[in-house]
């Protein structure tokens, strides 16, 4: 099922226009650790909290979570569920100093919601979302699935795969640039093969089938 990545301004439950993606993929045997930089674009003229809803596949599990806070990404710190909520809420109605606070919470199944403060109008929030889960395997092979797909081409999309191999499998990726074989190695002192590719700093870029590997 296709994925697509909004953040809503509270209360009008207007969308903001997502304006780039940055997607890291890092896959080691079974194993595979997913970067999703998100960057929106709040032109609904409205100045004030967003909720981000981000599906995941199933049996994923959230390893990390960013804010752009002041220009740069700050990473994020487990606390107790009551104690994030209300220590949010307490900031958020700061008035004469206006705080950048935002948590992220599981909402159900492999869904995670994130609630930042502030989305201001006519600027851009950035986010960026690492989880972590198994590859799928059917008949001894096994592959790697991100069906995003958005309605409107993205200002900025870039992607970036690497693919540890011990043996001498040759992985194929799929992707909205279409299908190529890895072939571009990076030596590893154990031994294992590194297969990396790039596609960087893509304008106006159509995402409708996502990435398969």
């Amino acid at each position: 099922m296709s994925r697509t990545y909004q953040l809503v301004i509270k209360n009008t439950q207007q969308p903001t226009t997502l304006v780039g993606l940055v997607v890291d993929v890092v896959i080691s045997g079974y194993l595979s650790r997913t970067s999703v930089e998100m960057t929106f674009l709040n032109k609904t003229g409205n100045d004030t909290e967003g909720e981000l809803i981000f599906p995941m596949s199933e049996g994923a599990v959230m390893s990390g979570y960013a804010v752009d806070i002041n220009g740069a990404l700050v990473e994020g710190v487990v606390v107790e569920k009551e104690k994030a909520r209300a220590t949010f809420e307490s900031e958020a109605r700061k008035v004469v100093e206006k705080p950048q606070v935002s948590i992220a919470e599981h909402v159900v199944g492999n869904v995670f919601k994130s609630r930042i403060f502030p989305v201001p109008k006519d600027a851009t929030r950035t986010i960026k979302v690492t989880y972590v889960e198994e590859l799928t395997t059917e008949y001894n092979k096994a592959s790697y699935q991100l069906p995003i797909n958005f309605e409107h081409n993205l200002e900025n999309y870039s992607l970036t795969v690497s693919i540890d191999v011990n043996g001498n499998g040759v992985p194929k990726l799929e992707s909205d640039m279409g299908v190529v074989e890895l072939y571009s190695v990076v030596p590893t002192k154990d031994g294992v093969k590194r297969y990396q590719t790039s596609y960087l700093n893509m304008k106006n870029q159509s995402i409708k089938k996502g990435v398969s590997i």
